[in-house]
């Protein structure tokens, strides 16, 4: 559940279900994201389910980036792995 406010800036604020479904798992989302916050280059993150024909959901991160424009996708699923 989120807004966009009036700089069209996006704002999470709840979700609508707290588990991801992931190939039988059963994923918090809170814990993914603690995880992703603990990275030194990242200061905020949001997991959200995406459906999957296979998996039944996949969990689909947004991030922050702190100050290091080096970030990259690949960085971030080796640090998550």
């Amino acid at each position: 559940i989120g807004y966009v406010d009036d700089d069209d800036e996006i704002f999470i604020v709840d979700r609508v279900k707290e588990i991801i479904k992931f190939k039988g798992f059963q994923v918090p989302p809170a814990e993914l994201e603690a995880l992703l916050v603990s990275h030194p280059s990242i200061t905020d993150a949001a997991v959200v389910p995406q459906k999957d024909d296979v998996a039944g959901e996949v969990p689909v991160a947004f991030v922050v980036r702190s100050n290091d424009l080096d970030l990259n996708e690949e960085a971030v699923k080796d640090y998550v792995a």
